[in-house]
């Protein structure tokens, strides 16, 4: 597959879709458009966010949340504050079986 260079990114939209009880992430959603591309508005970014989702998933009430694409970062756990609209970073401990969450 060929890369792209960072001079190559026109525009680069991350939502992250949630429960709003609670605040669990559900799915992070990313799109990239390289130079020359029409970057799509954010409401066509929800719909194709919504569509990558399990059938399961689409009968609960899911909310969008559009964040910095720099928010997310690998190796980090997250969840939304639903009242706050905003990205919480989890502690992560590692664990003989894995991470652990608390």
């Amino acid at each position: 597959m060929k890369s792209i260079s960072p001079d190559g990114i026109e525009d680069e939209s991350t939502v992250v879709l949630y429960e709003p009880e609670g605040g669990h992430i559900v799915h992070v959603y990313h799109v990239v458009t390289i130079k020359g591309g029409v970057h799509p508005p954010p409401k066509e970014v929800e719909r194709s966010a919504l569509a990558h989702l399990s059938p399961a998933q689409l009968g609960q009430k899911i909310l969008a949340l559009h964040v910095p694409t720099e928010a997310i970062t690998a190796g980090r756990l997250f969840r939304v504050d639903p009242e706050k609209r905003s990205l919480i970073e989890l502690p992560v401990q590692p664990s003989r079986s894995g991470f652990k969450i608390h």
